[in-house]
């Protein structure tokens, strides 16, 4: 008979509890995974820098693109340290409070930054209403067919 395995408990369960942030601590905005859990992080005062999960959440949390995570810095090199993640629901409660405000403003100015990196201008060139031109047929007895 083989061997029992190790039952492993789910302790990703949140308490409830809505933990803010510290002096020390800051509100970041993941943008893309890096590989070996190190994330790209957009800081709310408009920072963008690299974040490394703790070793505790390694295998129990699952961090993905556009979460809002509490960091906090290393030595003021762009390094960063994940402390926890937020759910959907305390986003939603943080917002309430109106924690994220200057993060969001930080993320919008990064995607501006980002879309005028990649396509040269954040405005149209060409007004849509100029190239869509819609011609009247007068065929409008066809409907009356079906």
């Amino acid at each position: 008979m083989p061997p029992k395995r190790k039952k492993i408990v789910n302790t990703t369960k949140s308490s409830g509890e809505l933990v803010f942030r510290d002096d020390e601590q800051k509100y970041g905005h993941i943008i893309k995974p890096l590989g070996d859990r190190r994330f790209q992080i957009v800081v709310e005062d408009g920072r963008v820098g690299i974040g490394k999960l703790r070793g505790n959440m390694r295998r129990r949390d699952m961090v993905i693109a556009g979460m809002k995570v509490l960091i906090s810095e290393r030595w003021n090199d762009g390094k960063f340290d994940i402390l926890l993640k937020y759910d959907d629901k305390q986003t939603k409660l943080l917002k309430k409070y109106g924690e994220f405000e200057s993060l969001d403003q930080s993320v919008l100015e990064w995607q501006r930054e980002e879309d005028e990196r990649l396509y040269g201008t954040t405005e149209p060139s060409v007004d849509i209403e100029t190239l869509v031109e819609f011609e009247d047929q007068g065929d409008d007895d066809f409907v009356d067919d079906i």
